[in-house]
């Protein structure tokens, strides 16, 4: 993905589908810490670092309980 708009695109069914995981799932499901885990690694290369550290740590918070 070089260009940003393809990463707009990705965050856009990102944010989809971290709704159907949480509704679905619970909020504290691994399907949905691997998707704020997806949702930071593209942050990253949106270059919205504190958004993408936001995504990491919520990651992490879920995988460590």
């Amino acid at each position: 993905m070089d260009n940003l708009g393809d990463y707009d695109d990705t965050m856009r069914y990102y944010v989809d589908a971290l709704d159907i995981c949480c509704r679905r799932l619970g909020p504290d499901h691994g399907d949905v810490a691997a998707t704020l885990y997806s949702m930071g690694f593209t942050l990253h290369h949106q270059e919205s670092t504190e958004r993408a550290l936001q995504c990491f740590e919520e990651s992490l918070i879920i995988r460590k309980q």
